[in-house]
């Protein structure tokens, strides 16, 4: 658990230092941390992202599907070990679990637009930021979720 803890510490790190300097990314640029883009938007950062330089796009989301094999198992697993059993531990767990699914229906997307430039399938404009959307809420709930059982979890601690 604390090694995982590490790795996905240092794959965040990389992720924001844009491969710890290696990568050309404009995080402004990024449609992973938007919650609402229209699809003109979509492709218009699509675009940009490929004048850029695509391969550091295409890099980056490399880190971030490590990113998504690390982290939301971490997190189902920190849902179920504080919420301990229960219809909080299935839902926080669930959460958590879409949440990494709709993580990786946004990246595939992203990806497949970007290799696909400039003939972009309609769909994926509006597939991603509806997966972002998820991904973020399924990632909120398994959050509050914890924070919900963090003082029953360590009320039963303390006794």
């Amino acid at each position: 658990m604390k090694l995982r803890l590490l790795m996905i510490a240092i794959l965040y790190i990389a992720m924001l230092t844009d491969g710890f300097g290696i990568l050309s990314v404009n995080s402004n640029l990024l449609l992973d941390l938007r919650l609402f883009v229209s699809s003109g938007e979509f492709h218009e950062l699509i675009a940009a992202q490929v004048s850029e330089g695509l391969s550091s796009y295409l890099w980056f989301h490399g880190l971030d599907y490590l990113f998504i094999v690390l982290f939301y198992p971490f997190l189902r697993s920190l849902v179920l070990k504080a919420a301990m059993g229960g219809r909080l531990s299935i839902v926080g767990g669930w959460a958590a679990v879409l949440a990494g699914l709709f993580d990786l229906i946004e990246n595939v997307g992203v990806d497949w637009a970007l290799l696909s430039y400039p003939r972009l399938p309609s769909w994926i404009a509006t597939m991603v930021p509806i997966a972002t959307l998820l991904k973020f809420l399924g990632i909120l709930v398994a959050l509050i979720i914890v924070l919900l059982a963090l003082p029953k979890r360590l009320s039963r601690t303390l006794e």
